[in-house]
């Protein structure tokens, strides 16, 4: 049986996963000062965009994982 996943749940899901921040507001984000604005901006622009598959959702997120990683990585 296929199991029908939410598109705006599964959003959320992966920033909270990925950054540490939670968009409904209950969590603050962890790491602010240590991400560039490219990151904030795509956090922002991952919740605003009405995703039409999630392959385009699965994009825009893997994007948002190698950035998180590579500020990590320079910090």
């Amino acid at each position: 049986m296929e199991k029908k996943i939410d598109v705006n749940s599964y959003k959320i899901d992966m920033i909270r996963e990925i950054t540490g921040y939670n968009p409904d507001g209950s969590k603050e984000i962890l790491v602010v000062s240590s991400w560039g604005m490219d990151v904030i901006n795509q956090i922002r622009d991952i919740l605003r965009k009405d995703y039409k598959s999630m392959g385009e959702l699965s994009d825009d997120i893997e994007k948002l994982k190698s950035d998180v990683l590579a500020y990590s990585l320079f910090d």
